[in-house]
């Protein structure tokens, strides 16, 4: 089996002028986002200024990112006509998809999670090396884990404020979300734990090659991915548990900042990893 690890990370200058545009947004919004968890609506505050203006707003610019993202997986598959790239540039399509809902239309977070799942499972048909069967067997049972929990803590009265049909599909999918994402990143860990160790004994791996071109980079933008879900949960915490305001606010506005923070670096780095 061919070791993918193998393969020496290269800088061109499409990418480094695609990177440097990622920063700009980056830290933009992040100083956007920083200004306002601390109140600081100065007319005379930069952040405030660009911010005033709707399409430099810090949503604007986190979707401008995002967008960038999938514009450069598309040019790198215009440009290789690889699968892997194409592939992921199929997973950032379903994710712009994503974040315009939960981005710019928060309150649509169905269509948002909905797509989001969709984004994991291409993902999981590239680690698991464009085998279709597999992939298909592993949502379905990813799909009756996720109703098996939802019906645990329906039963046990553990879910709060599910009394909408709406409410309750969200919870369901956020589920199923959570669900396909830690598996994906358990089945890579995997995959990497395998060839690695076949790689030191010098045997063929009969694991299924993964198709990213680096796994480990694709690791670990899938895990800044993880840290920026947990600030999402604990952002979105007080819609389904009682939490007292005074203890809540200042963990709130710091998760607030670290989302994004987390969030658009995972996205550049999934992407420079096929």
């Amino acid at each position: 089996m061919e070791n993918r690890t193998s393969h020496k990370f290269t800088i061109t200058t499409p990418m480094k002028i695609f990177i440097a545009i990622e920063l700009l947004l980056y830290l933009l919004f992040i100083g956007m986002d920083i200004t306002f968890s601390d109140f600081d609506f100065s007319p005379n505050n930069i952040f405030y200024k660009i911010s005033s203006i709707r399409i430099f707003s810090a949503s604007m610019l986190k979707y401008y990112a995002i967008l960038l993202c999938f514009a450069f997986s598309l040019y790198r598959y215009i440009k290789t006509i690889e699968k892997p790239k194409g592939f992921l540039t199929i997973a950032m399509g379903f994710t712009i998809v994503s974040d315009y809902f939960l981005l710019l239309n928060p309150e649509q977070m169905i269509p948002g999670l909905f797509t989001f799942i969709i984004a994991q499972s291409v993902y999981l048909y590239i680690i698991n090396g464009g085998i279709l069967q597999k992939t298909v067997s592993a949502i379905g049972l990813r799909i009756a884990a996720a109703i098996g929990i939802y019906q645990f803590l329906k039963f046990f009265d553990i879910i709060y404020y599910a009394y909408s049909t709406e409410m309750r599909l969200t919870i369901l999918l956020g589920i199923m979300y959570a669900i396909s994402f830690l598996a994906n990143i358990i089945r890579h860990i995997i995959f990497l734990c395998q060839t690695t160790k076949a790689a030191r004994n010098g045997t063929s791996c009969q694991t299924p090659k993964c198709m990213f071109t680096f796994p480990v980079l694709f690791l670990i933008g899938l895990i800044l991915f993880v840290l920026c879900d947990i600030n999402v949960l604990i952002c979105n915490l007080h819609k389904f548990v009682n939490i007292y305001p005074n203890d809540y606010v200042t963990l709130y506005y710091i998760s607030s900042v670290l989302m994004w923070g987390f969030y658009l670096p995972s996205q550049v780095i999934i992407v420079l990893s096929a």
